[in-house]
């Protein structure tokens, strides 16, 4: 998007740019007047500016988690075998550290997309991080603290995509 030398900040042309056709031709209610779509202007206060915000905040922690998760799930696996317990819990701890860090990354990198595809990604990712610890949980506990997470991640971005579709 072409941007103002001076100030950094979108042109007027830009701010009021149809997504759905590219025209950036308003009415005076912020609909296109070639194609009909609600045009959002993006010093609009109604955008949920709260989410960006959050999703930079997850991403980190997420990213975080997966370190430790990952150390205690090798560890949970060898603790598996060398008992004998026929359990999954860390390579279910495993699938649960990949999810929070691909999750953390699409979160980091998709905190200020106006898209809903974004909210979808992360609930799909952090919804299976999710039910693959709470399934899969057997003796290691602390995986479901993590899968906790992840479902909190999963809920935060479903609010996300409730509120961009009401706009």
């Amino acid at each position: 998007m072409p941007r103002n030398k001076h100030i950094g900040a979108p042109t007027y042309d830009d701010r009021f740019t149809c997504a759905h056709c590219g025209e950036n031709t308003v009415d005076v209610e912020g609909f296109c007047t070639v194609c009909g779509n609600k045009v959002v202007n993006y010093n609009d206060a109604s955008i949920p500016h709260g989410f960006s915000v959050w999703k930079l905040v997850s991403g980190i922690l997420s990213i975080i988690l997966f370190i430790l998760v990952a150390f205690q799930s090798c560890a949970a696996g060898v603790a598996n075998s060398l008992l004998e317990n026929e359990e999954v819990s860390g390579s279910a701890g495993m699938i649960v550290a990949i999810m929070l860090l691909v999750g953390g990354i699409v979160s980091i990198a998709t905190r200020n997309s106006v898209g809903i595809a974004s909210d979808i990604s992360l609930i799909i990712l952090f919804g299976s991080g999710a039910l693959f610890g709470f399934v899969l949980a057997g003796t290691f506990s602390d995986l479901r603290i993590w899968a906790f997470w992840c479902l909190v991640c999963a809920i935060i971005a479903i609010i996300s995509l409730v509120k961009k579709r009401r706009l």
